[in-house]
């Protein structure tokens, strides 16, 4: 298994850091907020299925549906990725 470095630990930091104010912000319903923040977690992390679901979360919340079902689709189909021995710790 190979051990992060720095910078790699830097960025994880920083799409936590973006997932968490996305969620916040949504709460507060301030959407063109959450969206950028979850877009930018997503540049991160183009391959996490949580943020295209928190995405999903948010365009449902706007009353979006297309957009919702386009990201829960994008977070099922990012999920199936994941290795099953992983999916079952989890």
């Amino acid at each position: 298994m190979k051990l992060k470095g720095e910078a790699e630990l830097a960025q994880d930091k920083a799409a936590d850091d973006a997932y968490k104010a996305a969620v916040q912000a949504q709460q507060e319903k301030r959407y063109d907020d959450a969206n950028n923040l979850y877009m930018k977690a997503l540049s991160i992390h183009p391959k996490d299925p949580a943020i295209a679901f928190g995405l999903g979360t948010m365009f449902q919340a706007k009353g979006d549906l297309d957009s919702t079902l386009q990201w829960f689709q994008s977070a099922l189909d990012l999920a199936m990725l994941i290795p099953s021995s992983i999916r079952k710790r989890q």
